[in-house]
C-alpha cells in the first residue's frame, strides 16, 4: 500500500512540473487588478493595412525593406478582414 501511494504522489508531482504556470506579467495584472473596486481589460489589435508595413519596413530593416513573396498581406485568411489577416500572421511570426 505504501509503495502505490508513494507511486501516486511521484506520478502527481512529476505531472504538476508540466502544468502550465502564469506568467510575472498575468500575476502583477491579477493583483493590481484585485486591489482596485473596478476593473478593466485592455487589448492590443493589430490592424496594420499594406501601406503601414510599406512605411514600417525600411525603419525595422533597412537592408531587405518591404517582402511579401507570398503576397499574404493581400488576402483575407479565415474570414478575416485584410487588416485583422496581417494581425494575426504578425502575432504568428512572434509566437
Amino acid at each position: 500500500m505504501k509503495s502505490v501511494l508513494a507511486l501516486t504522489t511521484t506520478m502527481v508531482a512529476s505531472a504538476a512540473a508540466f502544468a502550465p504556470q502564469p506568467s510575472a506579467s498575468t500575476i502583477s495584472r491579477t493583483i493590481s487588478t484585485s486591489t482596485t473596486s473596478t476593473t478593466t481589460t485592455s487589448t492590443t489589435q493589430l490592424f496594420e493595412t499594406t501601406s503601414d508595413l510599406k512605411v514600417m519596413a525600411p525603419k525595422l530593416n533597412p537592408i531587405v525593406g518591404f517582402w511579401d513573396p507570398l503576397g499574404l498581406c493581400d488576402s483575407s485568411l479565415w474570414g478575416f478582414s485584410q487588416e485583422q489577416t496581417i494581425g494575426w500572421l504578425r502575432q504568428a511570426e512572434v509566437k
